[in-house]
């Protein structure tokens, strides 16, 4: 039998550790609301502000928080947002000519990433484990891509605000994520 809490252990990082391990030229991707991870990219902006990266690009599907890459130019070069859906933080950084938007219908969101799009990473907020070994992705609204599109790091952050009994929507094991490796086919995940 697995000893669930000792792997947790085991794996567990915090925000700035999971963003020491993102690279100049990543693609990460991100999904809206309380799925969204603030602290790892508040983590990986501060990495940016200090030069460690350039070329970083974050897409989200829309933006609930202020992220710091999205507030001003400041981090343009380093960080560019890349919005499928844009509220008011995005929208002035599309204005502003720091972020980018994605033209799209939200029906055509999973098509369009799994044909144009190779994630890096894809940052998900997720419940507390469960006595089992598994975290819900109960608020992702993506979560169907996250099956077929199994990135090389998959940073989780732990919200303890996250409704753990949405378990019914996905959940993944403890003995995946952070290091998945992408499968070779469909047919793997």
């Amino acid at each position: 039998m697995t000893d669930f809490k000792a792997l947790y252990n085991q794996k567990k990082m915090t925000a700035d550790e999971v963003a020491a391990q993102v690279e100049s030229g990543w693609l990460i991707g991100m999904d809206s609301a309380i799925a969204q991870t603030p602290a790892i990219m508040d983590a990986v902006c501060r990495r940016a502000e200090g030069g460690a990266l350039q070329g970083v690009r974050v897409q989200f599907l829309l933006d609930s928080y202020p992220f710091a890459f999205l507030a001003d130019d400041s981090l343009a070069g380093k960080i560019t947002g890349q919005a499928w859906f844009a509220s008011s933080g995005a929208r002035k950084a599309l204005a502003g000519g720091w972020a980018d938007y994605i033209p799209n219908y939200y029906r055509d969101c999973p098509r369009h990433i799994r044909a144009n799009y190779d994630y890096d990473a894809f940052c998900v907020s997720v419940s507390p484990m469960d006595k089992h070994g598994y975290f819900s992705l109960g608020t992702v609204l993506l979560r169907s891509m996250i099956t077929r599109l199994v990135p090389s790091v998959v940073p989780s952050f732990i919200s303890a605000r996250s409704p753990g009994w949405l378990k019914t929507a996905l959940s993944f094991p403890l003995c995946r994520p952070p290091n998945w490796t992408k499968p070779a086919s469909p047919s793997e995940t």
